[in-house]
């Protein structure tokens, strides 16, 4: 959860509030959605440590939007609109900043330790 509050943080226009393991962001229609990560294995293989390696300094959603044409074109931050965006947008914050196997909104870093990542709208 620290590397997706990290990146929210760094990329994301939308308020968003974070606790522990869930973070809660406000789309502009002021509906919620609920990002969650919890533990599904622990720690197997003590023999490689679980480390995150940005592959990237942003995510590819945050420079895609960037005009190569323009002269010092500055990023603004993204707004998500929907589910969907949502989604998309936390696939690749793991694909980007995380050394680790992501399929299935199941992360696994190469330890062995493993998490669910859950993206669902607020009820």
């Amino acid at each position: 959860m620290e590397t997706i509050a990290a990146a929210f943080k760094l990329e994301i226009a939308n308020h968003f509030t974070i606790t522990d393991n869930l973070l809660t962001l406000t789309l502009p229609d002021h509906n919620h959605i609920k990002i969650q990560a919890m533990l599904v294995t622990t720690r197997l293989n003590t023999n490689h440590a679980a480390h995150i390696v940005p592959r990237d300094h942003h995510t590819f959603h945050y420079i895609h939007q960037h005009d190569f044409t323009a002269e010092n074109h500055s990023l603004e931050k993204l707004l998500l609109h929907n589910l969907n965006e949502c989604r998309a947008y936390i696939d690749d914050v793991c694909i980007t900043f995380l050394n680790a196997v992501m399929c299935d909104g199941e992360i696994q870093f190469f330890d062995g330790t493993k998490y669910l990542i859950t993206v669902d709208a607020e009820s």
